[in-house]
């Protein structure tokens, strides 16, 4: 079987949901996929496959919502989360 190769967009909405699980910001994967406007079952098919990728506005939805800096999660930027003004 071929290896999989993930988008860093998508490893880093991974990354970003483990996180806010780790601290407690959420609750569960379902309220990140509430945020993100994704059904919770499309999870496993982005991280399974090189078909199915968190889109634009799943990435804008949790980023404004939890303060992350959007660059980040598109690989453009190293800091994770937006200076709040």
């Amino acid at each position: 079987m071929p290896e999989l190769k993930q988008d860093i967009t998508d490893l880093r909405m991974f990354e970003l949901l483990d996180q806010l699980l780790a601290s407690g910001t959420i609750d569960s994967k379902q309220q990140f996929c509430d945020t993100a406007g994704l059904l919770k079952q499309n999870l496993n098919r982005i991280r399974n496959s090189d078909s199915f990728h968190f889109t634009v506005q799943h990435v804008r939805n949790v980023c404004k919502e939890y303060g992350i800096n959007a660059n980040y999660v598109l690989g453009f930027e190293k800091k994770k989360y937006r200076i709040k003004q």
